[in-house]
C-alpha cells in the first residue's frame, strides 16, 4: 500500500464545488489509430504540492503515448490545485473536491476511466524507467482475458532522501498459501495494472480507510495474476506505512476485511499477527512510538535489514 499517498488523511468537511480541468483527450479517436492498450493512472492527492513534482515529472518523462492520468484531488489548500491547472496538458482529467478518504477519491476517479488498465499510483511516486509503461504495455496488449490483474516489482526508498530501502514484488506461485500478518500474502498494490473490468463489477469498499485495497485484492485471489519481471514504481515509504500506530489501525482494519470475506486464518497465523499486535501496542504505551520505531530499526539494522521508520 502506498504511504505517499497519504492514506490517513482526515475527512475533509470543506463545502465547496468541484473544480476540474485537464487535456480530456478523445480517446475513441486514439483507439482508431493505435492498437496499444490504453493505461489509465489513478493519483488521489490532498495538500501534496511538496511531493507531486517527482509523479509529475516521471509521467511526463515516459515514452509510452497511449496514458491518461487522472488525479482526484480532496480540496487541497496548499497550491497543489494551482499545480494541477498548470500540468493540464499532462493530465487527462484533474478534479478537486471534498472526499472522505482516498478510496472514496478512486471510486470518483474510476467514474472518469477511458483506459483498458488501470494503476494506482500515489503523489511523489515514480515510475522506475522512462520505457517502464512502453515495457508493461507489451504484456498488457495479450493478457485479457486470461489475466485481469498484470504486476511488477515496487522499489520502496525513504521519504526525504529517497533512498532505496529494499524492492517488494514477486513471482505469483511465491504468493500461494503464503500469509503477511492477518491476511493472505499480496503483491504490491502499486505496481498492479487491474483490466477495467473489474471495475464494473465492483469499486473500493469506503468502509475501510486504511486497507480497502487489500481488500479488493483479496476478493480476486481466486483469479490469475500475471508477473512481469521488473520494477514498475518507486514509492516513498511514509505516511500510515511508516509509523507503528498506523500499522496497528491497518492490522485492526484488516481482521475485519478478513472477517468480512470469510477468510479462514490458519491458527498458527492468527496466534503469530496477535502477538505482534499486542506487542506493538504495548510497545508504544510503554516507550512511546517515537523510541519504539528507532528500536525496531535498531534490531533490524542488527539483522542485516533496511531501517523502514528512521531511514532519512
Amino acid at each position: 500500500m502506498s504511504g505517499s499517498v497519504k492514506l490517513m488523511r482526515l475527512e475533509n468537511k470543506m463545502t465547496s464545488q468541484r473544480q476540474q480541468g485537464g487535456s480530456q483527450k478523445d480517446w475513441d479517436e486514439v483507439r482508431k489509430h493505435s492498437d496499444l492498450p490504453i493505461i489509465t493512472i489513478i493519483t488521489s492527492t490532498y495538500n501534496v504540492m511538496q511531493d507531486l513534482h517527482w509523479t509529475i515529472d516521471s509521467i511526463k518523462e515516459q515514452t509510452y503515448p497511449n496514458i491518461q492520468w487522472i488525479i482526484a484531488d480532496g480540496a487541497s489548500t496548499d497550491g497543489t490545485v494551482a499545480m494541477l491547472e498548470a500540468n493540464s496538458g499532462l493530465i487527462d482529467y484533474w478534479f478537486s473536491e471534498p472526499d472522505t478518504g482516498i478510496y472514496d477519491a478512486w471510486n470518483k476517479a474510476l467514474e472518469h476511466v477511458k483506459g483498458d488498465w488501470v494503476q494506482f499510483i500515489g503523489a511523489g511516486d515514480e515510475l522506475h524507467e522512462t520505457n517502464t509503461l512502453e515495457k508493461v504495455a507489451s504484456y498488457l496488449k495479450d493478457a485479457y482475458p486470461n489475466y485481469e490483474l498484470v504486476y511488477g516489482q515496487v522499489m520502496h526508498i525513504s521519504e526525504k532522501g529517497r533512498k532505496e530501502l529494499y524492492i517488494s514484488g514477486e513471482p505469483w506461485e511465491h504468493y500461494q498459501g503464503k500469509w503477511e500478518g492477518n491476511r493472505p500474502r499480496l503483491p504490491p498494490h502499486p505496481a498492479i495494472f487491474h483490466n477495467k473490468n473489474m471495475f464494473i463489477r465492483q469499486q473500493f469498499d469506503t468502509q475501510f480507510k486504511i486497507v480497502s485495497d487489500s481488500h479488493f485484492l483479496l476478493q480476486n485471489l481466486d483469479k490469475n495474476f500475471l508477473y512481469v519481471p521488473f520494477i514498475i514504481n518507486i514509492m516513498p515509504l511514509g505516511g500510515i506505512s511508516a509509523t507503528i500506530s498506523g500499522i496497528i489501525a491497518s492490522y485492526e482494519e484488516l481482521n475485519e476485511a478478513v472477517k468480512k470475506l470469510r477468510i479462514k486464518i490458519p491458527l498458527s497465523v492468527k496466534v503469530k499477527g496477535h502477538m505482534r499486535y499486542q506487542v506493538s501496542k504495548q510497545g508504544v504505551r510503554l516507550l512511546s512510538e517515537e523510541r519504539y520505531v528507532r528500536l525496531l530499526d535498531f534490531v533490524k539494522g542488527l539483522r542485516g535489514k533496511p531501517k523502514v521508520f528512521t531511514e532519512n
